[in-house]
């Protein structure tokens, strides 16, 4: 008898008439395909430039949830009338050829497998898989002109080798999370930009500027020392650039977006004021040779969605403040490194990560409010950790109060983490935790926390001798997602340790259901071409499929053969 999987994998089965899809035809669940179920579509022809893909795993995301939840009202979806012209939701995909078109049978060919990059860019438009196009909670797809050659180029990635197709669907999700070590911040001010000079009545005489010029399209001076204001003019009128002259309020009260802002001895009130024009991927430099007169505000979601940074220097070199310290994004080797919020999908991503890495931490404290995820933390991951040689510790703030206060203090006694990751929404949470970063320290913001909420920081830790650095960034792009899988694929990144639970096509509505009620500790996986088996935890599979348990990595993780053995048993 010929086995299931076998002609799945060669992918030269017959097609079928029609195939299922979960389209969205408005707000909530309820507007989620037809009566509770996926719809029935004919198996569309294609174009000489169009290839057919079977879709073969689709992970679900918050986005599916955020984009099911509010329907037309997703500004994604302003505009369109889902309920004559619907969407499939699903980004995180893989898929495999089924059918090429003859004037792509050069490039592409049946049995090949992809996983993409979702984010697509056409004719300088975004133009998403799962928002303008139909994503990946259907059974097959039409990939097009718009896919293969795109902004960015080909935004299919090749799969190869023997990778789960869980895998190859989390490399988008993993991408996200690659991406946050991956930012690279400017060293100098921004080429065609606008850059602001500001000073005041306190601003110290001998400033100096030797390297991060630039080559600025307009340049603004307000209030700074005459000794400076003339090495300004002078250099950048050098360059057929001429220096405009404004007092503090004329800036502050025009229409423009600054690329970078140099605060010369000014008070926080001038730093909140003048931090208000920052550009996206702006950077606001603070300079002062002492404590200021009370906190900063910094916009959080500016922080994680536009990528503004603050730097700053105690030294009359401007330059330092560039180069000196340049912003660190990736995790310090051998040092200390606090995961905040540890417990959930993505944080467990970043503490995979963080173990795996060649240049890994010595230390983890990895925290998380609830006390079964944290359990669920130290039982995946401890024994990872002590393969390493890394000290991992998991502490709850809300269970292990007196523990968690003790242990922060020992922590800011002791030097601080060099690096703080935080997946917690909510700005006390940052706040709080950017007293314990230790000199040079880097706090990554991965979590999402709308633009005007602020966080109080003490400019001097930016400024003075800490030197502390705050970034943040939770999106990719087709490079970081072709970094991700040629992880992948040469076994330095193990994707698959982050499913906690496996469904049908039938299922999504209950994959959707546990991700609100925050019901797994990991990703959920739906398999569209077996249309209908329970959502189901690996460790359930003990009692509903034993053959696939007794398959399961340490009887825990997700594998090759598991999941051969899920679809020779199940596929429809």
């Amino acid at each position: 008898m010929i086995k299931k999987i076998t002609g799945y994998l060669d992918a030269k089965k017959e097609l079928p008439e029609t195939y299922l899809a979960w389209p969205l035809f408005g707000s909530g669940i309820e507007n989620l395909g037809k009566n509770g179920k996926p719809i029935s579509r004919p198996i569309p022809e294609i174009r000489s430039n169009e290839i057919l893909m079977r879709i073969d795993a689709c992970s679900l995301c918050y986005t599916d949830v955020k984009a099911v939840t509010l329907g037309s009202k997703h500004p994604r979806f302003i505009g369109k009338d889902l309920s004559t012209n619907p969407v499939v939701p699903g980004h995180e995909l893989t898929m495999t050829v089924v059918k090429v078109g003859d004037d792509l049978s050069e490039h592409y060919h049946i049995g090949e497998r992809y996983t993409m990059q979702p984010n697509i860019w056409v004719n300088g438009k975004s133009m998403p898989f799962c928002f303008e196009y139909d994503g990946g909670l259907r059974q097959y797809a039409v990939i097009g002109e718009d896919i293969i050659h795109g902004n960015e180029g080909n935004y299919l990635i090749p799969i190869h080798g023997n990778i789960t197709y869980a895998s190859s669907a989390l490399a988008e999700p993993w991408s996200c999370v690659e991406a946050a070590y991956r930012m690279i911040y400017r060293q100098c001010i921004n080429n065609n930009g606008v850059v602001w000079f500001c000073g005041c009545d306190n601003s110290r005489n001998g400033y100096q500027i030797n390297k991060i010029w630039g080559n600025p399209k307009r340049v603004l001076i307000s209030d700074i020392p005459s000794d400076l204001e003339e090495t300004i003019i002078h250099h950048y009128q050098e360059d057929g650039i001429e220096p405009e002259i404004h007092s503090f309020q004329s800036i502050i009260n025009q229409n423009i977006k600054i690329d970078d802002i140099l605060i010369l001895d000014g008070n926080t009130s001038m730093i909140d004021a003048a931090s208000e024009k920052l550009n996206t991927n702006g950077i606001l430099t603070i300079l002062n040779n002492k404590p200021l007169d009370g906190m900063i505000k910094i916009d959080l979601g500016k922080l994680h969605y536009d990528m503004i940074a603050y730097i700053g220097t105690h030294s009359l070199t401007i330059d330092d403040a560039y180069l000196k310290n340049p912003i660190r994004t990736e995790l310090f080797q051998n040092g200390y490194c606090w995961i905040l919020g540890a417990g959930g999908p993505l944080g467990r991503m970043h503490l995979q990560r963080a173990l795996e890495m060649e240049r890994h931490p010595n230390k983890i404290l990895a925290t998380n409010r609830g006390l079964e995820r944290l359990s669920a933390v130290w039982d995946d991951f401890s024994n990872l950790a002590h393969k390493k040689n890394i000290e991992l510790d998991a502490i709850s703030p809300t269970h292990h109060q007196e523990l968690y206060k003790q242990y922060l203090h020992d922590i800011g006694q002791s030097g601080g983490f060099q690096d703080i990751v935080v997946m917690v929404a909510r700005a006390e949470t940052v706040a709080d935790a950017i007293p314990y970063l230790s000199q040079y320290g880097v706090l990554n913001l991965f979590a999402g926390i709308n633009r005007g909420i602020t966080a109080e920081v003490d400019a001097w830790s930016i400024c003075g001798p800490k030197q502390i650095r705050l970034i943040g960034h939770s999106g990719s792009n087709l490079n970081d997602q072709i970094h991700t899988v040629k992880k992948i694929l040469e076994g330095n990144l193990q994707p698959e340790l982050s499913v906690a639970a496996v469904g049908g096509l039938n299922q999504l509505i209950d994959g959707l259901q546990a991700m609100i009620d925050e019901k797994y500790t990991g990703k959920i996986i739906i398999y569209p071409h077996i249309v209908d088996f329970p959502l189901t935890a690996l460790n359930e599979f003990q009692s509903r499929d034993p053959e696939v348990y007794d398959a399961l990595i340490a009887s825990k993780f997700w594998g090759v053969e598991a999941e051969k053995i899920f679809l020779e048993n199940h596929l429809a």
